[in-house]
């Protein structure tokens, strides 16, 4: 293959390999955006979550694709969100911690996902062993 062939390929399937590339990292990354901040989100709705001492208020929701769930801390004591059912226990069986993970936030702070897949999620709090969410996101424009 010569030089010119070589760069004519190269320029024919670079844009395809950075349309790939993009798209896994869009898929990886879809449920994953968020931020410490409290507020209405940038162009969509923001739904709250109530972390309490033993349990969270609501415990299930259902939003639309694009919007964003944020877990807030309402009983003067530190959380930790991590996506997976967890147990009672406090014991992580259903996912690697580190994965979609909050992070530790204290009082009167929180954590927001804003959600750029369909699919139910299930979150514990890894130091609330007994507080669990669900959040179904579902794409308004699919029937």
């Amino acid at each position: 293959m010569t030089k010119n062939m070589r760069q004519h390929t190269i320029k024919r399937w670079l844009p395809a390999g950075l349309v790939l590339i993009i798209f896994a990292g869009l898929a990886f990354g879809a449920a994953t955006s968020y931020s410490r901040e409290r507020g209405q989100a940038p162009g969509g709705t923001v739904h709250q979550v109530a972390l309490l001492a033993d349990h969270a208020e609501p415990t299930a929701l259902i939003v639309k694709l694009g919007e964003s769930v944020q877990f807030n801390s309402r009983d003067g004591k530190p959380h930790n969100i991590g996506q997976g059912g967890g147990n009672e226990n406090g014991k992580d069986h259903e996912h690697p911690r580190g994965v979609l993970e909050s992070g530790r936030f204290g009082a009167d702070e929180a954590y927001r996902l804003r959600f750029g897949q369909t699919g139910s999620y299930d979150f514990h709090d890894h130091l609330n062993p007994h507080i669990f969410v669900t959040v179904v996101v579902y794409d308004p424009e699919r029937r």
